[in-house]
């Protein structure tokens, strides 16, 4: 937006703009230029300019104060098409490009030069094929996942009153066109550009567009009539004209540049940041021992004079064995899953990936009341008004309490369908009425309006003027008694109420309407005060309170309790009387010791005030500054993990200020839905319960599949740098290895990030948000594990070189071209242990089964292994799934994992018995070829029984870790 802004100033719209006559508080519509006629409407020539006089907005669009009508707004859709700017994206060229960049593949790329300078072509072109399609599939998820945002963001949809046809009714605002009539009010933002013209003078807030921290004032001989798209409305309401729309507006004249500023490369979380940092450190370790291993081999045994190509391959082999290539991968698919099913499952949709973890982290809930704990549908009891009593000489005589709600009607606007007050009030009068049509009979009786001042939260108040003269105020008590109570506000109408015939004067009819008002909060019921004078030269006149109930939502009390036992508490922060807020929270078994927003502005000391605020269990009559308060004081203070439910343009500091802002998709204002980090799509208090089991399921997913790829790695590494010390052959070559990172753990993987919640998942306490993903306990879960791993596939190993080489050492086994120095191989029967040894004779079937067993025996023990391996991975993998429950418990419910475990198992038995690809690719040795007898059946139960070695190990140490879970485990 600060592009915005330099293309507003080169424009001249932050120059003083053209002289216009001065507007009063309450403004008229600007003048009309070029006026005519045409079907008995008033159509205006648009001339207004904004910023300067030489510049018209657009003198093409002909404007009716009656608005459109359908076929003017087919029309005029044709010609300038949907009210949208071009979102700043990345395009899928850069997006697959993208894929190359970053830690994991950077390591594949290497893996391919190292194999290109050692002459092994094969090698080469499988890693390269590995790394395409790694970068394929990492584009295939971010499209996938780009395509999800999109879809979520379409879901919650912004609407505006818009008059066409003569009607008012809420459209969507890509619908607007140049010539619409709309509606704005305080918490909108400018769809468009548009023009003032009729109602309250609005406060603006441009920082958006020109950095300006106060909010600018619309219409005034500063800034003129017209409101760019992209500012927010910050009070008042108003009718403006549509000017211009999309790619039209000022704002889309400098999309272009905005676009530039903001494509760029791909953003990594804070989260994802945490995750590669324990990645590092694996990273690291295995550097460390890539530096041994040169050591080792290459000076110490003086193997680069050898065959330097074996000690680069080895070293490759360590550096891919040591990297998670997939790990960012598998981050992007379980976030972009979590937030599918968060929006279509649970009502939640995040704005931002910190949101999933935060929502888990949660510890207190800090909720706004109306429209969130309760139903926002709230209904007048006509029976139980509240009449005043009248005064000496009254304009309003013997008044009842059909009458107050008449006035009350008077001063309600029907275009405002998404206000509840206003809708109960025309409710309730269209009920007392007898109905619609007799409600409207009535209103007729009393004129037209000729003028009607908004809502305002400084005012606390509206007003409505009718032709007849009549005045009627509505708002809350104090402000429509004395309007300077609590210090003079901006409105232009300032008054205090005759008190003439009342003893004791305006102190004494001030006390009675707060008698009135307790005993009515006191029954829960809010107050909405209503005054009126009959003219212009008669005094206002304090006629009553009309009672307003807004019930608990059905699930609320049980949404709280849930909420306490997964340690979040919940503090209620309402601009409501405070009886009214103790006594819904007795009806929704929150904390009752509601606390007025007077005492955290009342100075009683930082440390008084924080631990009030701590111990309260809600607070009343706040301010936004109040809420805001809270929050920082709860983070700061106390370290908590704060979220902050709003709807209202007066919880947007709040919002902005919490760990986890949450704002509501159906009532809340665009500046609340700004402001938040997740927006529930029904409006749902229980959406949020639904929210933190979905963010802590899927923040313990991750835990689970980074243990998981983690400690395979770290086996992987151990494995190869063990045979390097002990002096046995290299376990696995670097294509095995990638066949392992690729498609023995990346399915599995990703499986453990979704997988189900654990059944006590909400009966534990939510981790500090400082909490690193690898916890202590699971390195050693990872190193334990890994040992584990290494112990068993070791063993087996070796074991399977015994079966084939008769020799355990690489320099013993002579294999390749050396395999005549050798003068006798031992190897086994066709059973266990039981030995045949073969010598150099004149026997041809001797020499045949001494070239086999140097030539084939260490590939025959790696298919073993690595058969093994994969087994073991996969049962590991099913292990991972809790770090305390037992393997057996509910083994098969993730059905995401159990078709990971079967595409896994068919791509190795493809990988074991296709021609070519087994003994050519990857350098397996599964079944006889050219004469060789392949690994025989003790091979696959040796195999068999490395893998059962594995999981019982990890389960052993999973029991050992059952008996004292350390916080967090599960």
């Amino acid at each position: 937006f600060l592009v915005a802004r330099a293309s507003l100033i080169a424009h001249g719209h932050d120059r003083a703009p053209f002289s216009r006559r001065a507007q009063n508080e309450r403004c008229e519509s600007p003048p009309i230029a070029g006026a005519e006629r045409r079907a008995g409407q008033t159509v205006l020539a648009h001339t207004t300019t904004m910023g300067s006089g030489e510049e018209p907005v657009r003198d093409d669009v002909e404007r009716s104060a009656a608005g459109l009508t359908t076929a003017e707004v087919k029309a005029a859709q044709e010609k300038w098409g949907k009210n949208v700017l071009e979102k700043p994206e990345i395009s899928p060229c850069q997006m697959l490009i993208m894929q190359f960049v970053g830690m994991m593949p950077v390591i594949l790329i290497l893996a391919a030069i190292l194999s290109a300078a050692t002459g092994d072509w094969a090698d080469f072109a499988i890693v390269v094929i590995i790394l395409i399609i790694n970068a394929l599939l990492g584009f295939r998820e971010q499209m996938e996942a780009k395509k999800a945002l999109d879809e979520l963001t379409a879901s919650v949809s912004s609407e505006v009153p818009a008059r066409r046809d003569g009607e008012v009714n809420p459209i969507d605002v890509e619908e607007l066109v140049p010539g619409d009539v709309i509606l704005i009010v305080g918490g909108d933002n400018v769809p468009a550009d548009v023009t003032w013209v009729e109602g309250d003078k609005l406060a603006v807030d441009t920082a958006a567009l020109t950095g300006e921290p106060i909010p600018r004032k619309y219409p005034s001989d500063q800034y003129g009539y017209q409101i760019l798209a992209g500012c927010t409305v910050a009070a008042g309401e108003a009718y403006c004209y549509v000017d211009k729309t999309g790619a039209n507006t000022e704002l889309g004249s400098s999309q272009e540049e905005i676009l530039k500023d903001k494509a760029g490369g791909k953003t990594v979380s804070v989260f994802e940041q945490n995750v590669m940092r324990a990645v590092r450190y694996l990273i690291l370790f295995s550097l460390v021992l890539v530096l041994i291993i040169l050591f080792v081999l290459g000076f110490a045994r003086n193997q680069f004079k050898k065959d330097w190509r074996e000690v680069v391959l080895t070293a490759l082999s360590i550096m891919i064995a040591s990297v998670p290539i997939a790990l960012p991968l598998i981050i992007q698919v379980t976030m972009a899953i979590g937030a599918s099913g968060m929006a279509k499952n649970h009502g939640a949709v995040v704005t931002s990936s910190s949101a999933l973890q935060d929502i888990a982290a949660m510890t207190t809930l800090c909720s706004d009341k109306t429209g969130t704990l309760t139903t926002a549908n709230m209904s007048i009891k006509v029976d139980m008004a509240w009449v005043a009593p009248e005064v000496d000489g009254t304009n309003f005589p013997n008044r009842t309490a059909s009458e107050l709600l008449e006035l009350g009607r008077l001063c309600s606007n029907p275009d405002k369908k998404d206000d509840p007050i206003d809708r109960a009030v025309i409710n309730a009068y269209n009920e007392d009425s007898g109905g619609d049509e007799a409600a409207k009979a009535k209103l007729a009786k009393r004129g037209a309006v000729a003028d009607r001042v908004g809502f305002d939260n400084s005012a606390k108040r509206m007003t409505v003027t009718m032709e007849s003269g009549l005045t009627i105020a509505k708002g809350i008590s104090s402000k429509c008694l004395d309007t300077a109570a609590g210090g003079e506000d901006a409105s232009a109408l300032q008054w205090e109420v005759i008190t003439k015939g009342i003893e004791g004067g305006l102190p004494a009819l001030t006390e009675l309407v707060e008698e009135a008002d307790t005993k009515l909060s006191k029954a829960g019921y809010k107050t909405i005060a209503v005054a009126a004078r009959s003219d212009d030269k008669a005094p206002f006149e304090f006629l009553g309170l009309l009672p307003m109930i807004d019930p608990p939502r059905f699930d609320t009390k049980r949404t709280i309790a849930n909420l306490n036992r997964a340690g979040v508490d919940v503090k209620m922060c309402t601009g409501d009387h405070q009886n009214i807020a103790i006594e819904t929270a007795r009806l929704i078994g929150l904390n009752q010791d509601i606390r007025a927003g007077s005492e955290i502005r009342g100075g009683a000391g930082p440390e008084t005030t924080a631990d009030m605020i701590k111990e309260a269990g809600g607070f009343a009559q706040v301010l936004p500054r109040d809420k805001r308060e809270v929050v920082l004081t709860l983070r700061n203070k106390f370290k908590a993990v704060v979220g902050m439910t709003g709807d209202g343009v007066n919880d947007a500091p709040a919002l902005k200020e919490a760990d986890i802002g949450v704002s509501m998709g159906l009532e809340g204002t665009e500046v609340a839905k700004g402001a938040s980090d997740m927006i529930l799509t029904d409006d749902n208090f229980c959406s949020i319960v639904k929210a933190v089991r979905k963010g802590r399921a899927i923040y313990a997913g991750i835990q689970k599949f980074v243990s998981f790829i983690m400690s395979v790695h770290f086996a992987e590494v151990l494995q190869i740098f063990l045979c390097v010390v002990i002096g046995l052959p290299i376990m696995r070559e670097p294509l095995q290895i990638l066949f392992l990172v690729l498609v023995t753990d990346l399915p599995p993987a990703i499986a453990l990030g979704v997988e189900p919640a654990e059944p006590n998942i909400m009966d534990k306490k939510p981790r500090p948000k400082e909490q690193p993903v690898v916890m202590p306990w699971m390195w050693r879960c990872i190193i334990a594990n890994g040992l584990v791993m290494t112990v068993g596939i070791m063993s087996t190993y070796v074991v399977a070189l015994d079966a084939y080489a008769g020799a355990f050492m690489q320099e013993r086994i002579k294999p390749k071209a050396n395999w005549r120095d050798r003068n006798k191989c031992r190897v086994w029967r066709n059973n266990f242990f039981s030995y045949k040894t073969y010598k150099h004779t004149d026997n041809d079937e001797n020499d045949d089964k001494m070239k086999e067993c140097a030539n084939f025996s260490i590939r025959k023990a790696r298919t073993v292994a690595f058969i093994a391996l994969v087994w073991a991975e996969n049962l590991r993998a099913y292990s991972a799934r809790s770090f305390t429950r037992p393997i057996w418990v509910n083994t098969f419910q993730n059905m995401a994992m159990n078709k990971a475990i079967l595409g896994a198992q068919a791509a190795l038995y493809i990988a074991l018995f296709v021609p070519g690809l087994s003994t050519q690719v990857i350098a397996l040795y599964p079944i006889g070829f050219k004469g060789s007898d392949g690994i025989e059946w003790y091979g696959w139960v040796l195999a068999i029984i490395g893998a059962l070695v594995c999981l019982t190990g990890c389960e052993l140490y999973k029991f050992y870790v059952s008996f004292n879970p350390p916080e967090g485990c599960v």
